[in-house]
């Protein structure tokens, strides 16, 4: 009597076991599914990871971390944070590339040749006024930028976004 409890605990254990993995397999499709739907790669992590080709690149998250990225370079600079500077310049030219490598159009506006053309060149200035450690020729370029960001927007039919010179840093746990 004994070995048969022990048979029917063993099959319904085995059962048990079957049906979880029958709703994980069906669960996991789902996800698949809902994914593809949606045309999303599954996310593999890092801050700046590359696009492939199939994967669409979110203009307005890329924007918001040039944003984030410009309002943290010019506190850097206003401090003469010269290191930390450079780094936020790097940051800015890896998300700009990422836009202009990107291939993206939108209502027939080429966003990417825009990038190339309005807003990696204005990094040239920051760049050079980062190495000489010149403040006044920092605040000239970052004002260049800012004008280039502007200029670029109403090329894109998005006038009502303008940046300005910031006021207050984005975030206020950061030593500049």
């Amino acid at each position: 009597m004994k070995q048969t409890y022990i048979w029917v605990a063993f099959t319904l254990l085995l059962i048990l076991n079957i049906v979880l993995m029958m709703r994980l397999s069906h669960a996991n499709k789902r996800i698949d599914s809902m994914a593809n739907s949606r045309n999303e790669a599954p996310h593999k992590g890092g801050n700046h990871e590359r696009h492939n080709e199939e994967e669409e690149i979110e203009v307005a998250v890329v924007m918001s971390h040039i944003q984030r990225h410009t309002n943290k370079l010019f506190f850097a600079g206003k401090n003469a944070n010269w290191p930390l500077a450079s780094f936020y310049v790097h940051e800015l030219e890896e998300s700009m590339e990422e836009i202009e490598d990107g291939n993206i159009e939108d209502d027939g506006i080429n966003i990417s040749k825009l990038m190339k053309a309005m807003g990696i060149p204005a990094l040239e200035g920051l760049e050079d006024a980062i190495k000489a450690e010149d403040t006044q020729a920092f605040n000239t370029a970052y004002q260049q930028l800012v004008t280039n960001c502007n200029a670029c927007h109403q090329s894109t039919n998005h006038p009502y976004i303008v940046i300005i010179n910031p006021t207050t840093p984005a975030l206020d746990n950061q030593q500049f």
